[in-house]
């Protein structure tokens, strides 16, 4: 693990990942997430999905109300797509542009939609693209990776 993601973070092509980049992918791995749920019960299910949801779109643990409300989405995949499209994440999206400019939230899609760190390809495709950050977050929530990654 630890070889792994050194080389990752020391690589010098494109697919090279940063320090936090990989704390992101480590924290939303299968391996992290079945150690996270693996002993919880079958009525548990939900609010664990729930507070993983939290964890990854908006970054940060969800309020019990809220939690209690995307429990009642039922997957996995509708609970992310809620936060993904919420005042409070549109806000960071547009801060995060705003601060740290067009690649940093282009960058912040792919670690809160696709939950993995972001390729430079990707990045470089869809800063090309001109297109504004809404338009692109729809695309990435309208994508064949999201459902896979999210389901």
């Amino acid at each position: 693990g630890k070889e792994y993601w050194t080389k990752q973070i020391e690589r010098t092509d494109d697919d090279k990942i940063d320090v936090l980049g990989a704390k992101f992918a480590i924290s939303v791995s299968p391996e992290y997430e079945e150690q996270f749920t693996s002993e919880l019960s079958v009525e548990q299910q939900p609010e664990a999905e729930a507070i993983m949801a939290y964890q990854i779109v908006l970054k940060r643990a969800g309020e019990q109300k809220g939690v209690d409300n995307l429990e009642k989405l039922g997957s996995p995949k509708e609970m992310r797509e809620e936060l993904a499209t919420s005042g409070e994440y549109n806000e960071r999206l547009k801060v995060i542009e705003e601060k740290r400019g067009r690649k940093a939230a282009i960058e912040e899609l792919y670690e809160t939609i696709y939950a993995r760190a972001p390729d430079v390809i990707g990045v470089k495709y869809w800063d090309e693209t001109g297109k504004p950050i809404q338009e692109i977050k729809a695309e990435f929530l309208n994508s064949q990776e999201f459902v896979n990654v999210a389901s």
